[in-house]
């Protein structure tokens, strides 16, 4: 399970251990969604800093002092990202942000997502 705060700093517990497996600062504002994929190895967060984030989940680097993931950062969201979902696909996810538009991301190839902008959507 995960969370994310105010701060930017996510958390990772192990539920059946009932206990905290990992902390990260992962955006410079609040985190606003996470998501794991289907197959838990990805985690994308997403935050008001306009950023999206993909968490390798498998690659750890641990040291006594460290623990951090792989990560691939997105950027190009002109405003708050607010949210983000995977597909069952466990290749594909969406983000939703504040200005209505909606962005598909494909699958890794090469540590490069390609981004589509799905419609704008006006209430």
């Amino acid at each position: 399970m995960a969370g994310g705060g105010t701060n930017g700093i996510i958390l990772l517990f192990d539920v059946e251990e009932k206990k905290l497996v990992s902390s990260f600062g992962g955006h410079a504002m609040i985190v606003r969604s996470l998501a794991f994929s289907n197959d838990s190895n990805y985690l994308v967060s997403v935050s008001d800093d306009s950023y999206v984030k993909v968490y390798d989940l498998r690659e750890k680097k641990d040291t006594e002092t460290d623990r951090r993931f792989n990560t691939i950062n997105f950027s190009g969201h002109c405003s708050w990202v607010l949210n983000a979902t995977f597909a069952p696909d466990n290749n594909h996810f969406a983000t939703g942000f504040v200005n209505y538009h909606f962005y598909l991301f494909d699958k890794l190839i090469n540590n490069t997502l390609f981004v589509i902008v799905v419609q704008q959507i006006k209430p």
